[in-house]
């Protein structure tokens, strides 16, 4: 089981607003220095350091790149070729990533203002990941994964409130109603899990093999879900028979749909 890489470079966290004076993580940080740390072993998995060409990911929804910077310098560290896209809707996040590369001597990393749907890769993308993008977000680093038949898919879901604003808007109109309607902290808790497990189906449907495990501690953050799927080229025609059972039993139209195979 892969473990989080124990080394920090301090001059690249310097460089990304993370370094105290003192030479320590800033307190504000080390949350999301520790998710990345714990995701990072997930990512290098396919890469061989004894590989010709590099591998190439895909960050979608990059935002700061945290991820992007501490992966191009992991990878520096033990000698693996990647080359790496980082894709943001914010202009200006994705102008200062691309200034912090060249400041830092990163020729092999590349940033984008583009939703994460519309962009086109200029090259194969070998592993499509996403930290923490914001709800649907994560629905469309899956699909993009997907559509780009990428080695291995890596996402950390963070928000889930589209299928959950579907289940309230609709009146929990299912079996566990009289539970989610008294208590919604269950409510919330089953939306994340329903939405979860969607996701995983679909790219088990989509032709990928999927485990679902945790990448940091809880109390790191309680949002430490990562969906890891590998390609097998073999779609499962069960999962997306269960996507679409579950689907319409619960009256929902999660954004994770879309990458779903045509229906039987």
């Amino acid at each position: 089981m892969p473990t989080p890489p124990p080394h920090r470079d301090n001059r690249l966290l310097d460089a990304l607003g993370m370094l105290m004076p003192s030479g320590h993580p800033a307190a504000s940080h080390r949350k999301k220095l520790r998710e990345v740390e714990g995701m990072l072993p997930y990512l290098l998995e396919p890469a061989s350091p004894g590989a010709s060409t590099p591998t190439v990911f895909l960050d979608c929804g990059c935002g700061k790149s945290y991820l992007c910077f501490m992966l191009a310098a992991e990878a520096r560290r033990l000698g693996v070729k990647i080359r790496i896209y980082g894709v943001d809707a914010n202009g200006e996040l994705v102008a200062r990533c691309g200034d912090i590369a060249r400041e830092l001597g990163f020729d092999n990393m590349e940033f984008a203002r583009s939703k994460i749907g519309n962009f086109a890769p200029a090259e194969p993308v070998n592993v499509v990941y996403s930290l923490h993008a914001c709800d649907t977000a994560t629905d469309d680093a899956l699909a993009k994964g997907m559509e780009l038949r990428a080695e291995r898919i890596a996402c950390a879901p963070c928000c889930h409130r589209q299928v959950q604003r579907q289940l309230k808007r609709q009146g929990h109109k299912y079996f566990l109603a009289p539970i989610h309607r008294r208590f919604p902290l269950f409510s919330d808790r089953f939306a994340i899990s329903l939405t979860d497990g969607l996701r995983a189906l679909a790219l088990q449907a989509g032709g990928y093999s999927v485990i679902v495990r945790e990448f940091v501690d809880p109390t790191v953050t309680p949002k430490n879900v990562l969906l890891i799927g590998d390609r097998s080229g073999r779609g499962s025609q069960k999962a997306a028979q269960d996507f679409w059972r579950i689907v319409e039993g619960m009256g929902i139209e999660p954004a994770i749909a879309k990458a779903m195979p045509p229906r039987l």
